[in-house]
C-alpha cells in the first residue's frame, strides 16, 4: 500500500517523459523549486517519517560504538536519504558563493596556464600567445553567461549534459556526457605527470624522488583529499586558489620590476619582442596551436554550473560566481601571459613542447630566473605543484559528478549512482580515481613525462572546445523552448544572459571554426611531413566524441526503431520547476519584480557592479 502511494506521488511530480529527463534537486534554498500542492502534506509526512529514521538509525551506530574505525566504515554504506520527489539520493548542499567562485578559479589557474602556456608561446609567439588567449577569453564569456542563465533555471548534477539530452539530441547529450566525464578523467593522469615534470626543475629533489614516486605521493594526497566531504572539498579549493590568486599577483609585480630593471641585473623592456621576435613563425598553424592550449587552460570554468546542484542557494550565489569569475579569470591569464612574453623569449630550450631539453619548467618559473638568486622561482615552482593538486582534486570531483548524471540519465549503470552517508558518491569517485594509474606509464621513457603531457592536454583542449560549443547551444534551443511553452524569461528567470542569444551564437560559431582549423592543422602540418602520431594528436578528441555519437544514434535506432538528429523542442515540457504550475510562476515573477524595484532604488554604482559583478 505504502509502495503505490509513493509510485502515485511520484508520477504527479513527472508529468512526461521529456520533464524526466531532467530532475531537478528539490533542496534549492531561496524560492526554492515547490511541490504541487495537493502532494505537500503526504511529501513532508513522508520527509518527517524518512528523518525520524535516519537520525533513529544514526543514534543506533553512534550508541554501538565509540570506535572512529567503525564509523568510517559505517560512513561507507548507502545513505538513506532520498529524494521523494523522484526517488534518487540527493547529494548535499554545502558550497556556498565564495566556495563556488574559488572553485572555479581554482580549476582554472592550473597546469594548463602555469605549465602548457609554454607550449603555447614555443608554438606562436608572445603576440600570437595573447591574442589566442584573448580570443578564447571572449568565446568563454559568452559560454559563462549562457551556462550562469541554464543553471539558475534548471540547477542539476550533471548541469549541461543534462541539458543536451533534453534541448539537442539523446544521442548528442550521450557523447557530450561522456567526452565532459572523460576529459576530467584524464586529467588527473595529466596533472600527475605535470607533478615529475615540474620537480625536475629541483635537479637534487628529482634525483632523490623518481618520478613514479612523485607520481605516488601526489596520488595518494589527492586520493585522501576527495574521500572527505563536498565541504571539504570546498574548503581545501579555497585554500589552494587563495594562494594561487596570491601567487599570480605577486608574479606580476615581480614580473614587472624584472622588466623595467628594479631586480635583476639588466632591463629586459621588450627585448625579446626584437630577438628573436614576437611571432615563432609557425603561422596560422602555431595560431590554432595557442588557442587549442588556451581552450585547456580555461577549463574549469565551467565548474560553477556543475556545482550549482549543490549550492545552497543557486539563484544569488550563480550568478554572481559567473559573473565575478570571469573577469578575475581574464585578468589574472592575460596580464600574466603578457608578462611571461616580456621575460620568456619563444626559444628558451626548457619550455615544454620544446623537445630541446631534459628539463621542462613552467614560463612563469622561467620568467623569474632572471634574478640574481632562485628565491622567486622556487617559490612560483611551489605555486605550481599546488596548483596540481588543487587541480587534481577538481577532476575527481567532476568526473564524479558527471557519472552520477550519465547514470541518472540511463547512459552509464545504476551503479554509479552509489551515495554513502556522507553524501560522497563512492563508486563514480573510485572510477575517476582509477584514472590516475594512467599517469604511470609515462615512466616508461626517459622523455614519456613530456609526451604524454602533451598528448592529454591536446586531447583536452579540443574537447573543451566541443564541450562550451554544446552550452552555447543549449541555450539557443533553450531560449526557444522557454518561447514554445509562453514562458517569458526576462519576468522568470533570475539571472539572464547579458549578451543574449548574440554571444551563445558567436560562443557556437567561434567553437565549431575552431574545431575546423584542428582538422586543417592535422592534415598540413607546418613543416610539411604529414605524421600519422601528430595527426591523432590533434584530431582524437574529435574521433572519441564522433565515436560516441554514431555508435549511441545506431544503438537507438536499432533497439527502438528511433532515429533523430534534433529534438522537437514542441514536444519538451518545460513544466516542471519554478515553472511548475501557474502559481510558482507568479510568485517568482512577484519576487523577482520586487527584487528589480530594489535594485533600481540603489546608487549608480551599485547598479553597475551588479551587472557586471
Amino acid at each position: 500500500m505504502q509502495k503505490s502511494k509513493f509510485t502515485r506521488n511520484r508520477s504527479n511530480s513527472c508529468n512526461n517523459t521529456s520533464s524526466s529527463d531532467l530532475q531537478i534537486d528539490p533542496k534549492i534554498r531561496s524560492h526554492s523549486l515547490s511541490l504541487p500542492t495537493s502532494n505537500a502534506s503526504s511529501i513532508r509526512n513522508k520527509n518527517s517519517e524518512t528523518e525520524k529514521h535516519r537520525i533513529k538509525n544514526n543514534v543506533t551506530i553512534n550508541k554501538r560504538s565509540k570506535n572512529p574505525i567503525v564509523k568510517i566504515i559505517h560512513s561507507f554504506k548507502r545513505t538513506e536519504d532520498v529524494d521523494l520527489e523522484t526517488g534518487e539520493t540527493k547529494l548535499k548542499s554545502e558550497l556556498n558563493g565564495f566556495s563556488l567562485q574559488m572553485i572555479a578559479i581554482g580549476g582554472s589557474i592550473g597546469t594548463g596556464l602555469l605549465l602548457g602556456s609554454g607550449k603555447s608561446l614555443s608554438e606562436g609567439g608572445a603576440v600570437p600567445l595573447l591574442l589566442g588567449y584573448i580570443l578564447v577569453a571572449t568565446f568563454i564569456y559568452c559560454m559563462c553567461q549562457a551556462l550562469g542563465e541554464l543553471s539558475v533555471a534548471m540547477p542539476v548534477t550533471g548541469s549541461f549534459t543534462k541539458y543536451s539530452v533534453m534541448l539537442i539530441d539523446k544521442s548528442w547529450g550521450f557523447a557530450m556526457g561522456w567526452n565532459y566525464c572523460l576529459q576530467w578523467l584524464i586529467l588527473l593522469p595529466m596533472e600527475l605527470v605535470a607533478a615529475s615534470m615540474t620537480i625536475k626543475f629541483w635537479p637534487v629533489i628529482a634525483d632523490y624522488l623518481p618520478d613514479y614516486m612523485v607520481i605516488t605521493i601526489f596520488y595518494a594526497m589527492i586520493i585522501c583529499m576527495n574521500l572527505l566531504s563536498v565541504k571539504y572539498y570546498g574548503l581545501f579549493e579555497v585554500i589552494f586558489s587563495l594562494l594561487k590568486v596570491v601567487a599570480i599577483v605577486i608574479f606580476l609585480i615581480v614580473g614587472l620590476f624584472i622588466d623595467i630593471g628594479v631586480i635583476g641585473d639588466e632591463r629586459i623592456g621588450f627585448k625579446y619582442w626584437k630577438d628573436p621576435g614576437i611571432f615563432s613563425g609557425n603561422g596560422f598553424n602555431g595560431f590554432i596551436g595557442v588557442v587549442v592550449t588556451a581552450a585547456f587552460s580555461f577549463s574549469g570554468s565551467e565548474l560553477v554550473g556543475i556545482t550549482a546542484s549543490e549550492s545552497r542557494n543557486p539563484d544569488k550565489e550563480v550568478p554572481k560566481a559567473i559573473k565575478q569569475v570571469f573577469w578575475r579569470i581574464c585578468g589574472f591569464y592575460l596580464f600574466s601571459l603578457f608578462i611571461v612574453g616580456l621575460l620568456v623569449p619563444f626559444t628558451h630550450p626548457n619550455l615544454v613542447g620544446d623537445h630541446k631539453s631534459d628539463v621542462n619548467a613552467s614560463p612563469f618559473v622561467l620568467a623569474l630566473t632572471n634574478t640574481k638568486n632562485n628565491a622567486f622561482a622556487n617559490i612560483m615552482n611551489v605555486v605550481i605543484l599546488i596548483s596540481i593538486l588543487s587541480v587534481g582534486n577538481s577532476s575527481i570531483y567532476a568526473s564524479s559528478r558527471t557519472l552520477i548524471a550519465l547514470s541518472e540519465n540511463k547512459q552509464a549503470p545504476s551503479l554509479l549512482n552509489y551515495i554513502d552517508k556522507k553524501k560522497r558518491p563512492l563508486i563514480a569517485i573510485a572510477i575517476s580515481i582509477s584514472f590516475g594509474s594512467l599517469a604511470y606509464i609515462s615512466v616508461l621513457s626517459p622523455t614519456g613525462s613530456e609526451i604524454m603531457f602533451l598528448w592529454l592536454m591536446s586531447i583536452s583542449g579540443i574537447s573543451v572546445l566541443c564541450t562550451y560549443g554544446t552550452i552555447t547551444l543549449c541555450h539557443i534551443r533553450f531560449r526557444k523552448a522557454l518561447r514554445l511553452n509562453d514562458i517569458s524569461y526576462k519576468e522568470e528567470l533570475p539571472f539572464c544572459s547579458q549578451i543574449g542569444l548574440t554571444g551563445s551564437w558567436y560562443g557556437l560559431v567561434v567553437s565549431i571554426v575552431i574545431a575546423i582549423s584542428q582538422i586543417y592543422i592535422a592534415i598540413t602540418p607546418v613543416n610539411g611531413h604529414f605524421a600519422i602520431a601528430d595527426f591523432f594528436q590533434k584530431v582524437l578528441g574529435l574521433l572519441v566524441i564522433s565515436i560516441f555519437y554514431f555508435v549511441h544514434k545506431i544503438y537507438l535506432y536499432a533497439r527502438y526503431g528511433e532515429f533523430q538528429l534534433l529534438v522537437d523542442l514542441k514536444t519538451v515540457d518545460m513544466k516542471f520547476g519554478r515553472f511548475a504550475n501557474d502559481q510558482i510562476r507568479q510568485e517568482f515573477r512577484e519576487k523577482f519584480q520586487q527584487e528589480r524595484i530594489i535594485m533600481n532604488q540603489k546608487p549608480w554604482y551599485i547598479k553597475t557592479y551588479n551587472v557586471w559583478c
